[in-house]
């Protein structure tokens, strides 16, 4: 399934990304932001679970922001699980 999630506090603007019914996220993109550093994280973070991206991404911060790209993927994520009623 396809979802797409508009970010806050970040430079990105938008992400989308599929995720199936094992919770497992692929075809990641990112729009806007450190282009060259979001396609590595989209080809690192491919394949891995919800559950996987949200402890690997939860509650990073980006300079003196409160959240960041990678915190902001983790609530995406997260956000089309549950609305997609999927168990992680």
């Amino acid at each position: 399934m396809k979802y797409s999630y508009v970010p806050s506090g970040v430079c990105i603007t938008n992400i989308t990304f599929n995720i199936d019914e094992q919770a497992i996220v692929t075809d990641i993109h990112f729009e806007n932001g450190c282009d060259g550093n979001l396609k590595v994280l989209a080809k690192i973070l491919s394949g891995k679970t919800v559950a996987e991206i949200i402890k690997i991404g939860r509650n990073n911060t980006c300079d003196r922001n409160p959240t960041s790209c990678m915190d902001q993927f983790a609530n995406a994520v997260e956000e089309a699980a549950k609305e997609y009623k999927i168990d992680y």
